[in-house]
This record gives structure tokens, C-alpha cells and sequence, in this order.
């Protein structure tokens, strides 16, 4: 009987260590990917002041200004069916970041195996062998962080992922129970 009672303040409706509400942390999370597709807005053209660029960077940025903002709406009026774009825009980063680590530990593989088979066969030049060796480390150095930063990214984009997911299955929790009127209230009956 008490599973079909909703509680708002049930402790699968934290986030962030169990520090704010899922609707918290969702509107929290919407402002700070904002803050970071201005500041990606702005890097662009800084680096790339070409028109294709800024005008792509541009369009990007109000599509992503909608999400967000249909996401911020869905969470104060408790529609969870509004959530989904956010959901969508947080889930096709995560598979490409996925694809993009996949592809990139295959050629770290591939690349090492190439480097090792190299260096065997011109052993007789101690020159060559030496000069690959100090390149083929940086490299390694060079793709490493590439994949350090790939799955830091892809942790953190998982996280906000369930963070938006876990705000939708709430705000579709609040919304069954408020049809079938399942919130615990006092009995005062008495």
C-alpha cells in the first residue's frame, strides 16, 4: 500500500548527492547549459569570425535557448511531456560522445600496434628507432588526454541526463497521482 502513495519528498526525487529536489536541480542545470552554450557562442566567434560559422553557432544557440526554456516551463507548470526535447538534446551528445570515445580508443589501438610494428622493423637505425619513440610518446600523451577528457565528458553529460530523466519520471509520478489522487494526506478524521 505505501508504494502506491506518492511522496514528493521521497529520496528518488534528489539529486546531486541528495542536496536539491530533481525539479531543483533540473531548472539549476537548464541555467548553467545555458551559461555554457553562451560561452561556447562566444568562443566560436572569437576563433572561427567567419559568417558560416557564427550564423550555425547562432541558430544552435536559439534552438538549444528553446529547449531549455521549454524544459525551465515544463518543471514550473509540471508538464513532463515538455521535458522530452531536453531529454532528446541531452541523449544524442551522450550516443556521439560514445561513438566518438569508441572510435578514438580503436585508433589509440590501432595506432600503438603501428607504432610497436615500426619501431621493431627499423631496429638496425637506432636513429629512426629514437626519433619514433619520442614522437610516439607524445602522441600517446596527446591521445590520452583526448580520452580522459572524452569519458569526464561523457560522466558528466550521463549525470545531467539522469538528472532531466529523473525530473520527468517525478513530474509524470506527480501527475498520476494528482488523476488517481494517491498524495499522502492527514487523516483528520478524528
Amino acid at each position: 500500500m505505501k508504494d502506491d502513495i506518492f511522496d514528493p519528498s521521497d529520496s528518488k526525487y534528489k539529486t546531486c548527492c541528495g542536496v536539491c529536489h530533481v525539479t531543483t536541480g533540473t531548472i539549476l542545470m537548464c541555467f548553467v547549459l545555458l551559461f555554457v552554450y553562451v560561452i561556447s557562442l562566444i568562443f566560436r566567434i572569437a576563433l572561427f569570425p567567419y559568417p558560416a560559422f557564427i550564423f550555425g553557432g547562432i541558430i544552435l544557440i536559439i534552438i538549444n535557448i528553446l529547449i531549455i526554456g521549454l524544459a525551465i516551463y515544463a518543471v514550473k507548470k509540471e508538464k513532463p511531456s515538455l521535458l522530452i526535447p531536453l531529454l532528446i538534446a541531452l541523449f544524442i551528445p551522450l550516443i556521439l560522445k560514445t561513438i566518438e570515445t569508441l572510435y578514438s580508443l580503436y585508433t589509440f589501438s590501432t595506432y600503438n600496434q603501428q607504432i610497436r610494428t615500426t619501431a621493431s622493423n627499423d631496429n638496425n637505425d637506432n636513429n629512426t628507432f629514437y626519433h619514433q619513440k619520442q614522437h610516439s610518446s607524445k602522441d600517446e600523451l596527446e591521445i590520452t588526454s583526448l580520452l580522459i577528457e572524452l569519458m569526464i565528458y561523457f560522466v558528466i553529460q550521463t549525470w545531467l541526463f539522469f538528472i532531466a530523466y529523473k525530473c520527468y519520471k517525478y513530474l509524470k509520478a506527480k501527475k498520476a497521482a494528482e488523476q488517481f489522487d494517491t498524495f499522502s494526506r492527514p487523516d483528520y478524521r478524528y
